[in-house]
């Protein structure tokens, strides 16, 4: 049924299709990122109580946000290093580049060229392209500067590997009220929750395994699979809701090869 509701959305927009493919051929992880921010801001929005029609638009707009990077050189995506002043005007153009890509579209939403035009856009004003700030940033587009935020920060780049979820959380708690609007940062961790879904846990007891649910009335308290013994040995997956009792809460969030094998083994989640 995603796909098929993904499928019939993309089939009146042949052009979109075609840039999100070329977008997929030049970088596997940029396409993997659309896709993680469409999802992202989609659960945000939902839990903002935002109109199924509403999220429908921005799942949408998370989809395509990125869609100007296909313009951008590989050598250039791919850089490890510093980049050159030209590299980078090119990079900090794929909004505007995006936003004309999508606007010569039919039926293209104003929420999807919204996402497109204004994900880079911070909250003090020094982003990009237009250094908008505060209440001038469509909602939808402080939506997607989180959800595209939290998912490069858990995810590999070339030049730094993957923050653990909470550590993540933390570093965009910390920029509260300067990258991104204060009220909607509060709510975004109250939504993911202080562990996200996929946090590798330890808990009191020695034991260890993943955050499969979020508690967002107890945050400290999500709902965990545990799939370790005190040893650290894997055992089948048993799931706890660490908000129904006092015994068990987590004191670490902690991940080791046995414990991701063990994850990958039992729940068959993918490697962050």
């Amino acid at each position: 049924p995603v796909v098929a509701g993904m499928m019939d959305s993309l089939s009146r927009n042949g052009a979109a299709l075609i840039t999100l493919s070329k977008l997929r051929k030049s970088s596997d992880h940029l396409f993997n990122h659309a896709v993680n921010v469409s999802v992202l801001a989609m659960y945000f929005g939902r839990f903002l109580g935002l109109h199924p029609i509403t999220l429908k638009r921005i799942g949408q707009a998370g989809l395509f946000h990125d869609i100007g990077m296909a313009e951008v050189p590989d050598n250039v995506l791919k850089n490890r290093g510093t980049l050159s002043e030209d590299d980078l005007a090119l990079v900090r153009r794929h909004p505007a580049a995006g936003y004309e890509v999508l606007e010569r579209q039919a039926e293209i939403y104003p929420e999807v060229l919204e996402g497109a035009l204004e994900h880079h856009e911070r909250f003090n004003g020094n982003g990009y392209p237009f250094g908008l700030s505060g209440n001038k940033i469509t909602v939808v587009g402080r939506i997607l500067a989180l959800a595209d935020s939290y998912d490069a920060l858990t995810s590999d780049r070339p030049h730094r590997k993957a923050l653990a979820p909470h550590k993540a959380l933390s570093v965009i708690y910390g920029m509260r009220g300067q990258d991104f609007d204060p009220s909607f940062v509060e709510r975004f961790i109250q939504g993911v929750g202080v562990y996200p879904l996929g946090s590798a846990v330890e808990l009191n007891t020695g034991q260890s395994g993943v955050v499969i649910r979020a508690n967002p009335e107890n945050p400290l308290r999500p709902v965990v699979s545990l799939l370790t013994d005190p040893r650290g040995w894997p055992v089948p997956a048993r799931t706890v809701d660490l908000s129904g009792q006092n015994a068990l809460r987590i004191v670490n969030c902690k991940e080791s090869s046995t414990l991701r094998a063990a994850i990958n083994e039992g729940l068959d989640v993918p490697d962050e």
